[in-house]
């Protein structure tokens, strides 16, 4: 079975793909902003790892935005973006 990451209609945290893709960043470059592997941010938004709490920090940051909103399973976190801001 292949690990979630890698299959291509699955990921856990959609709002982190969400603020990515709006941004018009590649995994890549979060990942080098983030000082790790792309392979490791595939396996935290695909689920397979947890992410680390600097880790989480460091996206929030990255993203302006809180780490509920970040960690919504679905868009159901959206509404806490406008309130929670860094």
């Amino acid at each position: 079975m292949q690990p979630a990451a890698e299959r291509e209609d699955y990921c856990k945290y959609p709002n982190i793909e969400a603020e990515r893709a709006g941004r018009r960043m590649t995994q890549s470059q979060v990942a080098r902003a983030l000082g790790v592997c792309v392979g490791a941010y595939y396996g935290w938004v695909g689920g397979d790892w947890p992410i680390p709490s600097g880790h989480l920090r460091a996206l929030c940051a990255l993203f302006r935005c809180s780490p509920d909103y970040l960690l919504a399973p679905d868009d159901s976190g959206r509404r806490w973006k406008r309130y929670m801001r860094l």
